[in-house]
């Protein structure tokens, strides 16, 4: 899956802000939460979340703000696709900030292990789904 912020319903001097290195792209969230657990310490396993997923999300949320205010569409048929896509990006942020904080506590510890990949599966699932918007 790779998104883009090209379906934002904005001018070219607006799409500027985006470039190649801000594309957002996973396989699935099963595949992300395996890759994560590949990894045997928490402290590893914290690293490639962040690496894996925070970061990337990271860039393209501040990307999208820059977009953001200046860009509301006048044309009504281009407000329901820039209303998506701030939903979207909402729901994004909201689902980053629940993944920064697995960073910073014992989500990781072996005995919160099978609840902390059925959570991890969920939060990286609404940014996938989120990017496909």
């Amino acid at each position: 899956m790779a998104w883009s912020m090209s379906f934002w319903p904005f001018g070219i001097d607006e799409q500027k802000v985006y470039n190649e290195d801000l594309k957002i792209s996973f396989t699935d969230e099963n595949s992300e939460v395996t890759g994560i657990y590949a990894k045997t310490t928490e402290e590893d396993r914290k690293k490639e979340l962040q690496d894996r997923v925070i970061n990337k999300v990271e860039d393209f949320v501040k990307a999208a703000k820059k977009l953001k205010p200046n860009t509301e569409p006048k044309e009504e048929d281009k407000k329901t696709s820039f209303n998506a896509a701030k939903t979207a990006l909402e729901n994004i942020e909201e689902n980053q900030k629940l993944l920064k904080k697995h960073t910073t506590d014992d989500f990781f510890s072996v005995a919160k292990e099978t609840t902390s990949k059925a959570t991890l599966k969920t939060e990286i699932k609404a940014i996938v789904d989120n990017c496909d918007t």
